[in-house]
């Protein structure tokens, strides 16, 4: 599992804390494999660094401001029993009590807070 917590707090030139909402685009699949180390043995042999693909399977949002809000969370969720393997991938909204489904346009637009990564 990888998790990216990018950093939305910074300060204004007054001096108070500030949110940053900026969006921030950030891919399905994610291959890491040129950044992993040590290299496989076999690395001198190949041309390019091994696959080690990752798949998006949670994002965390801030609702709210620097100093207050509410925290929501996108889940990939499994696949109904029966669907295809190559079914696109269904994603829910959990805030609190509540577990809705949402579209993965959703889920790619919103201003991320954390995003976990899965092997795939």
């Amino acid at each position: 599992m990888l998790c990216l917590h990018l950093h939305r707090l910074g300060y204004g030139l007054d001096g108070t804390q500030r949110k940053d909402r900026c969006h921030i685009t950030f891919p399905p699949l994610l291959d890491v494999g040129p950044l992993c180390w040590p290299r496989p043995a076999a690395w001198h042999q190949r041309i390019g660094a091994p696959a080690v693909p990752l798949r998006l399977v949670a994002a965390i949002m801030h609702l709210g401001g620097a100093t207050s809000g509410h925290f929501i969370t996108y889940r990939q969720v499994a696949p109904p029993a029966g669907a295809p393997p190559s079914a696109a991938p269904q994603w829910v909204c959990i805030s609190d009590d509540e577990v809705r489904p949402v579209p993965a346009s959703q889920v790619y637009s919103c201003e991320a807070y954390i995003l976990f990564y899965s092997r795939m």
